[in-house]
This record gives C-alpha cells, sequence and structure tokens, in this order.
C-alpha cells in the first residue's frame, strides 16, 4: 500500500514516539529500513529526536497516555522534516 501511495503522491511516514522498549527498537530498525528503500518515500525515525543515551522522549513531548506525541513533539518532527528537505507546504 505505501508503495501505490507513493506512486502518486509525495510522502512521509513517521514512526511513533519511542517508548523505550526493545522490541520497538528491532521493529523500527526492521520496518524503518524497508520503508525507506521504497522509492518516493520519505522515512523519518523517530529516535532522532531523543536526548544522548536516552530511550524514550522527554515527558514534555508526549501526551498524558505516554502513547502519543503531543503538539510539541510534532512540531520537532516537521521541524526535522524541514531540515532534511521535505518540501512542506503551511495551511492557510
Amino acid at each position: 500500500m505505501i508503495r501505490r501511495i507513493a506512486r502518486r503522491v509525495p510522502l512521509a511516514v513517521i514512526a511513533p514516539p519511542p517508548r523505550g522498549l526493545v522490541l520497538q527498537d528491532v521493529l523500527f530498525d526492521a520496518i524503518g529500513a524497508r520503508i525507506a528503500a521504497i522509492r518516493g518515500v520519505t522515512y523519518f525515525d523517530s529516535r532522532r529526536l531523543l536526548a544522548k543515551g536516552k530511550r524514550t522522549l522527554p515527558k514534555s513531548l508526549m501526551e498524558a497516555d505516554g502513547f502519543h506525541g503531543n503538539t510539541a513533539y510534532g512540531r520537532k518532527v516537521v521541524e526535522a522534516l524541514i531540515a532534511d528537505g521535505l518540501p512542506l507546504e503551511r495551511r492557510k
């Protein structure tokens, strides 16, 4: 499905916020590598936002449920994508 979408429109796949789980790291590595290899897809590994030596995001970037990133997390992801050269347009 990702391949089909990427043929039609620019596509960015963003990994969920890291929660410090070893299994999650293994899945990020395996699935992320496969997604990143698809032509036309930008894959963003959210572990890039971690402080050096940390395995989870700071609470300031997470919703109270501990599973979802908040608005500040989303802002950091978009800033990183723009810094990587992904052309994003602001909604008016």
